[in-house]
C-alpha cells in the first residue's frame, strides 16, 4: 500500500516529502517483485507482475487484454461492454485457443469504462507451475490475430446483457444507483437507452469496432498471480517471435474512422441522443493512441485479480477528463471499496473494506488515527474475505455507504451546495433518482480543471491527516 500512496503522491508532486521508508516499490505487500514490462515483436506492451494470493484463496494466474482508448466508448454506449461480453466468449473462434489442461474458471469479466475496456480470465493451477498460465496469456493474446465472430454468439450475449440490464433496472435502489453513475460519469447512458442499443447491435458493428480497438499501439497484455516474473517474460517472448506479425491495418486518422451513422445506423436516435463527443466522429478517441502504461495496467488487474475479479476501483477518478497521472487515478478510483464492487447491481458483493481495513482507508483518504504498521495484517484479513455472502440489508447499507463518501469528498473538495444534495440520501428513499440527477445537472456546470483540482486536494488532504506530508504542505 505504501508503493501506491508514493506512485501517487509522486505523481501529485509531493515525492519529496515522503520518508525514506515510503520509497521502496518492494515494500507493497501484495506486489511481491518488481513489474516487468516488455513491448512484444509485434508492437504490443506486456506486463508481467507477481501476486501471491491472500491466506485461504488457492493460487491462481490472471491473464487480459486491456486497450486504452479513450473516451470512444462513452459515444456509443454499451457498444464496447457488447463487445468485450462477445470476446470473453469467443474462445472456440480464437486463432491458437488452448484451455490450459486441468485448469478451471476461477474468474472472469469483460468491462468497459472511460479510459479503458478489458477482458480477461483468472484460472488456478493444477500442476503447480506456470504452464497453464503461459497457456491462457498465449491464447488471450491470439485475439490480436483475428478472429470470427460467430452470429450465434452474438446473439447469446446480446440475451445476457439484456437480462442484467433488466435486473438492473427491476430495483428502485439499483436504478438510484445507476443515476448516480451517470451523475458523476456525466454520460454514462440511462438503462433504457443502452438497453435499445443492446437490442439492435449487429455483428458486423462488433467487428469493425473491434478492427479498431484492437492494434498494436493501443493494446496491453497483463499476466498476473502466482508466477516467476522473468521465466513468464522469456516464454512468451520466444512464444511470439514464432507467430509473426499481426495483421495490417490503416494508419489511425480521423478522416478514415467510423461515424455515428455508418457504424450504427440500425439504432439511429440513440446513439445521437448520447454522443458527448463534438461533430459526428464517434472514435474521435482513437486519432491519438494512448500510450500504454504498465504500472496502471497492472494495478487494475492486480485489484481485479485479489478483490475476486468486479474491480473496485471506478468511481473518483473517471469523473475526471482531466490528465490526473494513470496511478493518481487508480489511488482516487479506491473511493469506491467502501460500497459493491460491482455498481450495476449484479455480481458478488464485497464487505465493507472501510471496516475491514480501516488502516487501509486512513492511507488512502484520511479516516481516524491508527497505527501505519497495522495496514497491511487488516487488508490482508478484508482480502482473505471478499467473498463473503451479504444480506439485502447490508448491500443496501453498503450503498449508502457509498453516497456518504461522494458526500464528504464533495464536501472536502469545497463543494459543499453538490454535497448537501446526498446529506441523508439513502438508496431506500424514493426520492433519491431525482435528487441525484439535481446534483448531475449542478456538476455539468464544473469545469474539468475545478474536478481535477478537487481531486487533487482529497488526495492531498488524506496524505496529510495520515503524516505523510507537512501540515504546511496541506489545503
Amino acid at each position: 500500500m505504501r508503493f501506491q500512496l508514493c506512485a501517487a503522491l509522486t505523481a501529485l508532486g509531493l515525492a519529496a516529502a515522503l520518508p525514506p521508508a515510503f520509497a521502496a516499490a518492494g515494500d507493497d505487500p501484495l506486489i511481491t517483485g518488481p513489474i516487468r514490462s516488455f513491448t512484444a515483436p509485434q508492437g504490443f506492451q506486456v506486463v508481467i507482475a507477481r501476486a501471491e494470493a491472500p491466506e485461504g484463496i488457492e493460487p491462481r494466474i490472471l491473464a487480459g487484454l486491456y486497450t486504452r482508448h479513450g473516451q470512444a466508448t462513452e459515444a456509443i454506449p454499451g457498444l464496447a461492454h457488447f463487445s468485450e461480453h462477445v470476446f470473453a466468449n469467443a474462445r472456440a473462434s480464437i486463432r491458437d485457443w488452448s484451455y490450459p489442461e486441468g485448469s478451471d474458471s476461477l474468474d472472469s469479466n469483460a468491462q468497459a469504462r472511460s479510459d479503458y475496456v478489458s477482458a480477461w480470465l483468472t484460472i488456478n493451477k493444477p500442476d503447480g507451475t506456470d504452464a497453464s498460465g503461459l497457456a491462457l496469456a498465449l491464447s488471450y493474446s491470439a485475439k490480436l490475430w483475428g478472429f470470427a465472430v460467430p452470429e450465434e454468439l452474438v446473439e447469446t450475449q446480446r440475451q445476457r446483457i439484456l437480462d442484467e440490464l433488466e435486473r438492473t433496472g427491476a430495483y428502485g435502489q439499483y436504478r438510484a444507483q445507476y443515476a448516480l453513475e451517470h451523475a458523476f460519469y456525466g454520460n454514462r447512458p440511462e438503462i433504457e437507452a443502452e438497453s435499445a442499443l443492446a437490442g439492435t447491435l449487429s455483428r458486423q458493428t462488433i467487428e469493425a469496432y473491434q478492427a479498431i480497438v484492437y492494434r498494436p499501439e493501443n493494446v496491453t497484455l497483463v499476466v498476473a498471480g502466482d508466477l516467476d516474473p522473468a521465466a513468464m517474460e522469456g516464454a512468451l517472448l520466444a512464444a511470439f517471435a514464432t507467430r509473426g506479425p499481426l495483421p495490417q491495418r490503416e494508419p489511425l486518422q480521423p478522416e478514415g474512422l467510423l461515424r455515428a451513422d455508418a457504424i450504427v445506423e440500425d439504432a439511429g436516435p440513440v446513439i445521437r441522443r448520447f454522443d458527448t463527443l463534438e461533430g459526428d466522429w464517434v472514435a474521435a478517441g482513437f486519432a491519438a493512441p494512448a500510450s500504454s502504461d504498465p504500472d496502471f495496467a497492472a494495478l487494475l488487474v492486480l485489484d481485479q485479480y485479489l478483490l475476486g475479479g468486479r474491480g473496485p476501483f471506478e468511481t473518483l477518478w473517471q469523473v475526471s477528463r482531466a490528465p490526473l497521472s494513470p496511478l493518481g487515478r487508480a489511488l482516487a478510483g479506491r473511493a469506491s471499496v467502501t460500497a459493491l464492487s460491482d455498481a450495476r447491481g449484479y455480481g458478488a458483493a464485497i464487505p465493507p473494506l472501510a471496516e475491514r481495513a480501516p488502516a487501509y482507508f486512513t492511507i488512502l483518504f484520511g479516516g481516524p488515527e491508527l497505527d501505519p504498521a497495522a495496514a497491511p495484517s487488516l487488508l490482508q484479513s478484508a482480502l482473505a474475505d471478499v467473498r463473503t455472502g451479504m444480506s439485502d440489508d447490508a448491500i443496501l447499507e453498503a450503498r449508502d455507504q457509498l453516497l456518504d463518501f461522494y458526500r464528504r469528498w464533495l464536501n472536502a473538495a469545497n463543494l459543499r451546495p453538490l454535497g448537501d444534495h446526498l446529506a441523508g440520501l439513502s438508496f431506500q428513499d424514493p426520492s433519491a433518482p431525482e435528487r441525484l440527477m439535481m446534483l448531475h445537472s449542478e456538476l455539468a456546470a464544473v469545469t474539468p480543471d475545478a474536478v481535477r483540482a478537487a481531486m487533487d486536494r482529497y488526495l492531498l488532504e488524506g496524505a496529510w491527516r495520515y503524516g505523510i506530508v507537512d501540515g504546511q504542505t496541506a489545503p
